[in-house]
């Protein structure tokens, strides 16, 4: 019945939501309210008082599981649904438990953490996964979606081009150059600054992300952002189609780290190879993880002013270059330079400079340490190398 009233197609479909703070919370109820009646809610929180504020629950369930609490609260208000609740952090599942829930048809994160990195979600029977958070004051609301088994793309790469988008997107890159640390994402915090987030933001931000969620099941990896104006009327909402990505499984000091790069950084490189004669090359800028082994390179740079002969690129330095140092400075320093890409006009063999360059890297980054790149194009467009540089301190 509350299908049809709600003009939604009767379905057996399984939904995961992993944290049930304001965001989980709300978007349960919506889910369960137009006939989703089998919902798995994973989070490990209490409900306090001061929750009463922005949560579905009232303070007649204080002290109580959030994630039991809903859904005794989802079977109530519906008198319908085979909901279930799991009082625990969802890394903290048995493991068969974990493979369970993220078999469901669709899985939304609602934890505003950036957990879901730590998931090879590829390596479970996952169809259609979501991210929703809610940042900057509640002006905007952010949500993902990748299909772990068939898009190119995974969070990690869609941080990174949300990152990435900050060159072009104002709003994005002022909230990106506030202090981080003082700004509210709901689910990170319980503190008295989230409370001063009224519900009915976050009710106008659960809203776009469902529908987002209705529009979105496809191979194709996706994000949107809605926004809200500084007195928190709707302003708009706009979808971000991410590039194509290729992964590539790098190892240095023994250590494999899961690569991706654009299609279109690795078209340039190739397109401006082919300019000239002599070596030429730039930089490569993207976001890397360490605790996850993971680097993402969404642009390069093409440096014109170089020392370049047939045989050999002396590259200025990184602040020479206005369009890596524009990146970077948009996205308050998330997006880095992680490495150089160069030219050679036979094969993308590493010359002995190369070597050298690389062993350079590895010993003098212990002041600032992260993984560099060097990319090779050799003449043919499909003839390219890739090396891994790990600093010497992360032995």
């Amino acid at each position: 019945m509350l299908s049809n009233i709600s003009d939604r197609p009767q379905t057996n479909e399984e939904t995961t939501i992993i944290g049930c703070g304001s965001v989980g919370s709300i978007m349960a109820d919506n889910l369960s309210r137009r006939g989703n009646e089998k919902i798995h809610i994973v989070d490990d929180d209490k409900f306090e008082p001061h929750n009463v504020a922005r949560h579905l629950l009232g303070s007649n369930h204080s002290h109580f599981s959030k994630a039991h609490s809903t859904v005794s609260k989802l079977k109530a208000d519906t008198a319908s649904g085979d909901h279930r609740a799991y009082f625990s952090k969802f890394e903290d599942l048995d493991q068969q438990v974990k493979a369970n829930l993220l078999a469901k048809e669709t899985i939304i994160d609602c934890t505003a953490t950036d957990f879901i990195h730590s998931f090879n979600l590829s390596n479970y029977e996952t169809n259609r996964v979501f991210r929703c958070y809610i940042a900057n004051q509640g002006r905007l609301g952010i949500v993902q979606y990748c299909n772990p088994s068939k898009s190119s793309a995974d969070f990690f790469d869609l941080d990174t081009c949300f990152l990435a988008h900050s060159a072009q997107d104002k709003e994005l890159s002022n909230w990106l150059k506030n202090d981080l640390t003082s700004e509210t994402v709901v689910g990170l915090s319980c503190s008295s600054t989230t409370l001063k987030m009224p519900l009915n933001v976050i009710q106008s931000h659960t809203s776009s992300f469902l529908s987002f969620i209705d529009n979105n099941s496809g191979p194709s990896a996706v994000m949107g952002i809605n926004s809200l104006t500084e007195k928190h009327y709707p302003k708009e909402f706009k979808e971000l189609i991410p590039p194509t990505f290729r992964r590539f499984q790098l190892k240095d000091h023994d250590e494999e780290w899961n690569t991706t790069i654009t299609e279109d950084v690795k078209e340039q490189i190739f397109e401006s190879s082919k300019l000239t004669r002599n070596e030429i090359g730039g930089f490569l800028i993207g976001n890397f993880d360490y605790n996850n082994k993971r680097i993402c390179i969404i642009k390069c740079t093409v440096v014109r002013n170089a020392k370049s002969s047939v045989m050999s690129l002396e590259l200025p330095p990184l602040f020479d270059d206005k369009d890596a140092l524009a990146l970077i400075e948009s996205s308050s320093g998330g997006l880095k330079c992680l490495g150089t890409w160069h030219s050679h006009p036979g094969k993308s063999t590493p010359s002995q400079i190369d070597l050298n360059t690389l062993n350079e890297v590895r010993e003098n980054s212990s002041d600032l340490p992260m993984p560099f790149l060097m990319f090779i194009q050799g003449k043919i467009k499909s003839d390219f190398s890739i090396k891994l540089g790990l600093p010497n301190v992360w032995k």
